[in-house]
């Protein structure tokens, strides 16, 4: 009996082995659904994740469609107010040319008095200003041509004085020598 229970007991220790291995394997499988789930949670979420940037897309599309349609819309309306206004002044216009006419005022002859006025206003402004330019560009000439007059009166006052300077110079000079000459010192007198 002994030896059937050493095999018994084998058995046994093969069965904890088989089991211990067949744990391992099982675990493996499990981990390998964990992961499969988890794998399956992160493709689901990137689906919603597309589904909602689609979503976020289609919104702003229709936002801009909505600010095309209104900025459109605004455009009309501002030609249609333009065109409003501007039939308003050509109206107004044509009453005031009528009650013009009606009280006599010729409307052409006024307006081309009035281009005239300001062309001759604008050529009279050019005619000042032209002479303003000229009368500075005759002041400064004269400016000038004064100050060259005093420079070169300068100049000549002051070579008459070296030549007047150097003449004296010279006639003490000649009359220092003349008279150191014409005056003979006798014997006695060197001492």
């Amino acid at each position: 009996m002994v030896p059937f229970l050493i095999e018994k007991a084998k058995a046994r220790e093969d069965l904890a082995g088989a089991i211990v291995k067949d744990s391992v394997a099982q675990e493996g499988l499990v981990r390998l659904g964990y992961d499969k789930i988890a794998l399956t949670a992160a493709g689901e979420s990137a689906d919603h994740q597309t589904r909602q940037a689609e979503e976020e897309v289609e919104m702003a599309r229709m936002a801009w469609t909505r600010a095309n349609k209104a900025t459109e819309f605004a455009r009309v309306q501002a030609r249609r107010l333009l065109q409003e206004y501007a039939n308003l002044v050509r109206g107004e216009i044509l009453e005031k040319k009528k009650a013009l006419e009606m009280d006599g005022v010729d409307f052409k002859l006024t307006t081309s008095l009035a281009r005239q006025a300001i062309g001759i206003n604008n050529e009279v402004a050019v005619t000042n200003h032209e002479i303003a330019n000229l009368t500075a560009e005759l002041n400064s000439i004269l400016a000038n041509m004064n100050s060259r007059a005093i420079d070169q009166a300068e100049t000549v006052r002051d070579g008459a004085l070296r030549l007047s300077k150097t003449f004296t110079t010279s006639n003490l000079s000649r009359k220092i020598v003349e008279g150191f000459v014409g005056y003979t010192m006798g014997s006695a007198q060197i001492g």
